[in-house]
């Protein structure tokens, strides 16, 4: 909801507002807070439907497009990067990291 606020409210300044939603992004600030090296943090990808977990370069390359003139015209949206968990059940991370 916030991301939506500001969107509006500063639309007609020309002020583009948008968020970015990453499931698991294999990173060492993700592998410290759970106490994991990169190769547990790696068998946590099947459990995706995508299959693997996700690289920070790919949500770099959301953040680019999301500032690129070609994404112009994109306010107020809350942008999945998730390989597809939001998809399925898997929002119940809890068994996930049994």
């Amino acid at each position: 909801m916030v991301t939506k606020t500001y969107a509006f409210t500063y639309a007609s300044q020309g002020v583009r507002v948008n968020s970015i939603n990453p499931a698991i992004i294999n990173t060492p600030i993700f592998e410290t807070s759970l106490s994991m090296n990169p190769e547990q943090v790696d068998s946590l990808g099947p459990s995706l439907p995508i299959g693997r977990v996700g690289r920070p370069e790919e949500i770099a390359a959301t953040v680019a497009f999301l500032s690129s003139k070609g994404a112009g015209f994109i306010t107020g949206e809350l942008l999945l990067v998730d390989g597809g968990a939001s998809l399925t059940r898997w929002g119940n991370q809890g068994n996930l990291f049994k």
